[in-house]
C-alpha cells in the first residue's frame, strides 16, 4: 500500500504528457487515433496549468508527503546514523533537588553496542561502592578498584586488552598516593613511582624492556631534586644530571661507548659553561652563556 501511494504522487505530474505532445504554435494538433479521430483539437487549456513552476511544485509536493508517510510514526528514519562512542560510568550521579537524594542506587551494568559487559559495580546514594570492574570490547578485564572504604586507599588495578597488568596502585579520593608499578605488555616491570597526590615524589626508577635500569632520580612535589641518571639499554650511563633548589647545576651526557658528548656547568656566578664533544673526545664548541 506504501509502495503505491509512493509511486502514484510521484507518478502524477508525467499524466499531464500522456496525450499533450506533438502540439503546434496555436497548441494544437490533428488527431489520428481514438474517439477524436479524423478531428484537430487544441490543447491550450491543459498546456497553461502544466508549465515548469506547476510541474516543479508537484514534484516538491509528492516528496514532502514521502518523507512525512514514512515517518509519521515519530522515527526520522532520514537522520543520518552516527556510531555511538562507549562510556564509562560518571562515579558522581547528578543530585535530584526535588527528591533531595542522589539518582543511582542499587547493581549497576553498562555494556558496549555489541553487547559485551562494558562494567558493572553498585552504587549507593549515588557512590560507588564494593567491587567495580571494567572491560574491553574484547571482554578482557581493564580496570578494578574496591570502593568499600571511602577515607581509606583503594587498590587499583589496570590491564592490557591480553590480561596482563598494565599497572597498580593505591588511589585516595582520586589522586595516585604511595608507590605505583608500571609493566610493559610483556609482563616486565617497566617503573616504580612514589606519587602523593598524581605529584612524583620520593625515588623514580624506570627499566628497559630488557630488564635493565633506564632512569632513577629522585622528585618533590613533582619537581627534580639530586642526581637524576638514564642509561643505555646495555646499561651504560647515558645521562647524568644534577639538580640544586629546583635548578640544573651540572648536565653530562655520553656516547654509548662511554665518551663525553655534552657537559653545562653552572658557575656560583650564575653563568652557564658548555662544553660539546666529538666521538673521540676532542672538544668541538665551547661557550659561556
Amino acid at each position: 500500500m506504501r509502495i503505491s501511494i509512493i509511486s502514484l504522487l510521484l507518478f502524477l505530474p508525467t499524466l499531464a504528457f500522456t496525450h499533450s505532445g506533438g502540439l503546434d504554435q496555436s497548441g494544437g494538433h490533428n488527431c489520428y487515433v481514438g474517439s477524436c479521430a479524423g478531428s484537430y483539437h487544441y490543447h491550450r487549456g491543459v498546456q497553461s496549468w502544466l508549465d515548469l513552476p506547476t510541474i516543479i511544485f508537484f514534484l516538491i509536493a509528492a516528496v514532502i508527503f514521502v518523507v512525512w508517510y514514512e515517518n509519521k510514526d515519530g522515527n526520522f528514519k532520514f537522520k543520518i546514523q552516527r556510531k555511538k562512542k562507549a562510556k564509562f560510568i560518571d562515579l558522581h550521579p547528578p543530585f535530584n533537588s526535588k527528591t533531595g537524594k542522589f539518582e543511582w542506587n542499587g547493581e549497576w551494568k553498562q555494556y558496549f553496542e555489541n553487547g559485551q559487559l562494558m562494567s558493572e559495580g553498585f552504587f549507593s546514594d549515588g557512590k560507588a561502592v564494593g567491587q567495580w570492574s571494567e572491560y574491553y570490547q574484547n571482554g578482557s578485564l581493564n580496570h578494578e578498584v574496591n570502593y568499600d572504604w571511602h577515607d581509606a586507599p583503594q587498590l587499583e588495578s589496570f590491564y592490557y586488552d591480553n590480561g596482563q597488568l598494565k599497572k597498580r596502585g593505591y588511589n585516595k579520593n582520586g589522586y595516585r598516593i604511595g608507590e605505583w608499578e608500571h609493566y610493559y605488555k610483556n609482563g616486565q616491570l617497566a617503573a616504580k613511582r612514589d606519587e602523593d597526590r598524581n605529584k612524583w615524589n620520593g625515588k623514580q626508577i624506570s627499566y628497559h624492556e630488557n630488564g635493565t635500569i633506564s632512569f632513577q632520580g629522585n622528585f618533590k612535589n613533582g619537581k627534580c631534586v639530586g642526581t637524576h641518571k638514564r642509561f643505555f639499554e646495555s646499561g651504560r650511563l647515558e645521562e647524568e644530571q644534577r639538580f640544586k633548589n629546583f635548578e640544573t647545576i651540572y648536565h653530562k651526557i655520553f656516547y654509548e661507548d662511554g665518551t663525553l658528548s655534552m657537559h653545562i656547568e653552572k658557575k656560583s656566578n650564575g653563568k652557564d659553561i658548555s662544553r660539546f664533544y666529538d666521538r673521540f673526545g676532542t672538544l668541538t664548541k665551547s661557550y659561556k652563556d
